[in-house]
């Protein structure tokens, strides 16, 4: 398929520099895999995935789900991987289908496996990565506790051709359920796993049969951060801050398709949400942050938190790298 943002193109407009591809990559920090068992070569449950999603992927000869590539048919050279770490055989990617098939590509999730206990989900953890854009120096490495879990340099992707990202790129933390992360997998016997639902509630009972089992028994399920730190090198010119920097300029590029950074259906009207002081519901002073109260069902912030529930520090960034 052809890349939108093209190394080809001379003159891409918008502001975008000449004969230099752009493009949206993605670093999953974890990715949880819960339950119990043993899958395939000996991998237990629960087990957390760190990765590197990559597109354009490879289009033939693909490793199957589930099974060890053979030499020289996946990502590999290069690749470290940590104490107890394996490659990820239970999702090598997937293909990204469009409108037409010219628009239609492979997406590769380069990752590894680690197993995990019990106490990682009862208490606190460091999952950490390092990502390094300077020149000659760059990489991917994962930790877990300090501990490498996956190192990943960029002669690993030469199979395919593809890059180290370089792009900007902004933290999400969430919790969510994949389709495509052992949801459901198998589908159980006699069940259809066309609809899903804990409580049996649905007109079609049939709808629960698809559940992992545990599933359930965990929700209501929280995912509490104690605290998520960011550290660049102030003299290295290669990492900046911002969302558009004069190495990466995107400011111009959004605003001339703007159509394609909100959702009008969930009454966004600009790519960039305002943020929000205070307003969280709530119906006490612990439901809100520091030093800040519960007043009338909302969160009144004070002092220096803000936020729905005045949880996120008023904080700046002392040196921006944007451009225009």
């Amino acid at each position: 398929p052809k890349q939108e943002i093209n190394a080809c193109e001379p003159n891409p407009h918008f502001g975008l520099h000449s004969k230099e591809g752009r493009g949206a990559p993605e670093i999953d920090l974890l990715e949880a895999m819960p339950g119990s068992g043993t899958l395939g070569y000996g991998l237990k449950k629960p087990y957390f995935s760190a990765s590197y999603q990559v597109a354009p992927g490879k289009p033939h000869d693909r490793p199957i789900e589930g099974k060890k590539p053979r030499k020289g048919q996946w990502y590999e050279k290069g690749l470290e991987y940590g104490k107890n770490a394996t490659v990820n055989a239970f999702f090598y990617g997937e293909e990204l289908s469009h409108k037409t098939k010219r628009d239609t590509y492979v997406a590769d999730a380069v990752s590894a496996n680690r197993p995990i206990t019990d106490d990682h989900f009862q208490n606190y953890h460091t999952y950490r990565l390092e990502w390094s854009t300077t020149e000659g120096h760059k990489h991917l490495s994962w930790f877990l506790d300090g501990e490498k879990v996956f190192h990943m340099p960029p002669e690993a992707l030469e199979l395919t051709g593809a890059k180290m990202p370089d792009e900007p790129m902004h933290i999400l933390l969430n919790t969510a359920v994949s389709s495509t992360w052992g949801f459901p997998a198998p589908c159980p016997p006699g069940c259809a796993c066309e609809c899903f639902d804990c409580q049996g509630s649905l007109p079609d009972p049939a709808c629960s049969c698809g559940m992992p089992e545990g599933l359930c028994a965990m929700l209501p399920a929280f995912y509490e951060i104690d605290s998520v730190r960011v550290w660049q090198q102030a003299d290295e010119p290669s990492h900046k801050v911002g969302c558009s920097t004069d190495t990466r300029p995107t400011a111009k590029f959004i605003e001339g398709h703007r159509h394609r950074y909100f959702d009008p259906y969930n009454d966004e009207t600009q790519p960039l949400k305002p943020q929000v002081h205070g307003g969280g519901t709530c119906t006490k002073d612990k439901d809100c942050g520091r030093a800040s109260a519960c007043k009338d069902g909302q969160c009144k912030c004070q002092g220096e938190w803000t936020g729905p529930h005045c949880r996120a520090a008023k904080a700046f960034d002392d040196h921006v790298s944007e451009h225009p």
